[in-house]
């Protein structure tokens, strides 16, 4: 793939997720988009339950996408929520970054990693590399104490190695 459109894609992806509403506890509609992202790529999705455990409006984002059974799964781990004034996120596209319109924070942190991890995959995708079973678990509420990852249902996910965005 074209890096330059690759880039243009990810800077697209990152604005259009950045306009999203998602202030901790409050992930409930970019993790609908989350997941059907994962969905559209084959992984089967679905959400654990630790919304409940904190007040919040949803679960952790929990994808797994079958590979290679010979090999140890691997995870891929980014959340979604953000900090406060997180809502009504305008990004300003310059010549050589992103920023916030100023009146709010911009959400790099941390859809920066969920923007990466989906790119990553399409990527592999697209070039059909070999991969081992992939889990993606996109957290929510991390910015107020991990809650989404303290009240994961680790049941979920089988892999014993994986990175955090």
């Amino acid at each position: 793939m074209d890096e330059n459109r690759l880039a243009a894609e990810m800077v697209e992806e990152f604005c259009a997720l950045a306009r999203i509403d998602a202030q901790s506890g409050r992930e409930e509609d970019i993790a609908n988009v989350a997941a059907a992202k994962l969905g559209r790529l084959g992984f089967e999705v679905i959400r654990d339950d630790a919304g409940k455990h904190f007040g919040g409006e949803t679960g952790n984002v929990i994808g797994r996408l079958p590979g290679d059974k010979g090999r140890d799964p691997i995870l891929l781990c980014a959340h979604l929520d953000r900090v406060a004034p997180g809502n009504g996120i305008e990004p300003v596209v310059l010549e050589d970054r992103i920023v916030s319109s100023g009146d709010t924070v911009l959400a790099a942190d941390d859809l920066v990693g969920v923007v990466a991890i989906l790119a990553g995959m399409r990527l592999a995708i697209a070039e059909r590399v070999a991969l081992p079973p992939v889990e993606v678990v996109f957290t929510v509420c991390e910015e107020k104490g991990l809650a989404g990852s303290k009240h994961m249902d680790y049941s979920a996910v089988r892999s014993r190695i994986g990175y955090v965005l």
